[in-house]
Protein backbone atom coordinates (compact mmCIF):
# COMPACT_ATOMS: atom_id res chain seq x y z
CA UNK A 1 0.00 0.00 0.00
CA UNK A 2 2.75 2.15 0.80
CA UNK A 3 4.35 2.08 -2.15
CA UNK A 4 0.97 2.68 -4.32
CA UNK A 5 -0.36 5.28 -2.36
CA UNK A 6 0.72 8.70 -1.10
CA UNK A 7 -2.60 9.37 1.44
CA UNK A 8 -4.69 6.54 3.10
CA UNK A 9 -7.56 6.64 4.61
CA UNK A 10 -8.01 4.45 8.12
CA UNK A 11 -11.42 4.58 9.53
CA UNK A 12 -12.80 3.09 12.67
CA UNK A 13 -9.77 2.70 14.75
CA UNK A 14 -10.64 1.30 18.53
CA UNK A 15 -9.20 2.18 21.67
CA UNK A 16 -6.39 -0.35 21.78
CA UNK A 17 -6.09 -1.90 25.12
CA UNK A 18 -2.86 -4.49 26.40
CA UNK A 19 -5.61 -7.68 25.36
CA UNK A 20 -5.21 -6.55 21.73
CA UNK A 21 -2.02 -7.35 21.63
CA UNK A 22 -1.44 -8.38 17.98
CA UNK A 23 -3.91 -5.33 16.61
CA UNK A 24 -1.63 -3.08 18.60
CA UNK A 25 1.30 -4.39 17.15
CA UNK A 26 0.22 -4.46 13.75
CA UNK A 27 -1.23 -0.83 13.78
CA UNK A 28 2.30 0.26 14.73
CA UNK A 29 3.99 -1.45 12.19
CA UNK A 30 1.31 -0.20 9.58
CA UNK A 31 1.80 3.46 10.82
CA UNK A 32 5.73 2.60 11.10
CA UNK A 33 5.47 1.46 7.61
CA UNK A 34 3.65 4.36 6.36
CA UNK A 35 6.13 7.05 7.87
CA UNK A 36 9.00 5.68 6.26
CA UNK A 37 7.40 5.90 2.76
CA UNK A 38 6.21 9.54 3.50
CA UNK A 39 2.39 8.16 3.23
CA UNK A 40 -0.35 10.92 4.45
CA UNK A 41 -2.57 8.97 6.84
CA UNK A 42 -5.95 10.38 7.74
CA UNK A 43 -7.31 8.50 10.87
CA UNK A 44 -10.47 9.03 12.18
CA UNK A 45 -10.23 6.52 15.80
CA UNK A 46 -12.90 6.95 18.57
CA UNK A 47 -10.75 9.22 20.88
CA UNK A 48 -8.26 11.89 20.23
CA UNK A 49 -4.39 10.50 19.63
CA UNK A 50 -3.01 10.72 22.82
CA UNK A 51 -6.05 8.46 24.31
CA UNK A 52 -6.21 5.83 21.60
CA UNK A 53 -3.93 3.14 23.59
CA UNK A 54 -4.86 2.34 27.11
CA UNK A 55 -2.25 -0.07 29.23
CA UNK A 56 -4.77 -2.44 30.36
CA UNK A 57 -6.61 -5.70 29.68
CA UNK A 58 -3.06 -7.69 29.38
CA UNK A 59 -4.02 -10.33 30.91
CA UNK A 60 -5.99 -12.92 27.98
CA UNK A 61 -6.09 -16.36 27.85
CA UNK A 62 -3.59 -16.90 25.42
CA UNK A 63 -1.20 -15.20 28.01
CA UNK A 64 -2.41 -17.64 30.49
CA UNK A 65 -1.84 -20.60 28.45
CA UNK A 66 1.73 -19.70 27.46
CA UNK A 67 2.11 -18.82 31.15
CA UNK A 68 1.01 -22.45 31.45
CA UNK A 69 2.64 -24.01 28.57
CA UNK A 70 6.37 -22.73 29.63
CA UNK A 71 5.45 -23.63 33.44
CA UNK A 72 5.97 -19.75 34.45
CA UNK A 73 4.65 -18.01 37.83
CA UNK A 74 2.18 -14.90 37.42
CA UNK A 75 5.13 -13.22 38.96
CA UNK A 76 7.62 -14.33 36.77
CA UNK A 77 5.32 -13.15 33.87
CA UNK A 78 5.29 -9.84 35.83
CA UNK A 79 9.46 -9.24 34.59
CA UNK A 80 8.87 -10.26 30.96
CA UNK A 81 8.07 -7.68 28.42
CA UNK A 82 6.23 -10.27 26.37
CA UNK A 83 3.44 -9.89 29.57
CA UNK A 84 3.93 -6.61 30.74
CA UNK A 85 3.35 -4.70 27.71
CA UNK A 86 6.51 -2.45 27.64
CA UNK A 87 7.31 -3.12 24.29
CA UNK A 88 3.49 -2.45 23.18
CA UNK A 89 3.69 0.30 25.20
CA UNK A 90 7.07 2.01 24.31
CA UNK A 91 6.25 1.30 20.54
CA UNK A 92 3.09 2.97 20.49
CA UNK A 93 4.22 6.16 22.06
CA UNK A 94 6.39 6.34 18.61
CA UNK A 95 3.28 5.84 17.01
CA UNK A 96 1.48 8.17 18.49
CA UNK A 97 4.48 10.46 18.27
CA UNK A 98 4.72 10.03 14.46
CA UNK A 99 0.94 10.32 13.93
CA UNK A 100 1.50 13.72 15.09
CA UNK A 101 4.26 14.71 13.11
CA UNK A 102 2.08 13.01 10.19
CA UNK A 103 -0.11 15.71 10.58
CA UNK A 104 2.67 18.95 9.95
CA UNK A 105 2.49 20.52 6.42
CA UNK A 106 6.01 20.03 6.08
CA UNK A 107 5.32 16.11 6.12
CA UNK A 108 2.00 16.49 3.93
CA UNK A 109 4.33 18.39 1.11
CA UNK A 110 6.57 15.70 1.25
CA UNK A 111 4.59 13.25 1.05
CA UNK A 112 2.87 14.36 -2.22
CA UNK A 113 4.22 12.35 -4.94
CA UNK A 114 2.10 14.04 -7.72
CA UNK A 115 3.80 17.39 -7.47
CA UNK A 116 7.05 15.64 -7.78
CA UNK A 117 6.15 14.37 -11.09
CA UNK A 118 4.57 17.81 -11.84
CA UNK A 119 7.52 19.62 -11.29
CA UNK A 120 9.74 17.56 -13.14
CA UNK A 121 7.61 17.73 -16.43
CA UNK A 122 7.00 21.75 -16.30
Amino acid sequence: MARLFDTVFIRHVPVLTLAMKDQVRRFTTLIDNFYDKKVRVVLQAAVPLEQLFVHTGGDDERDQQLLDDLGLSQEAAGRLALFTGEEETFAFHRTISRLTEMQAKTYWMEGDRGMGKRRRHT
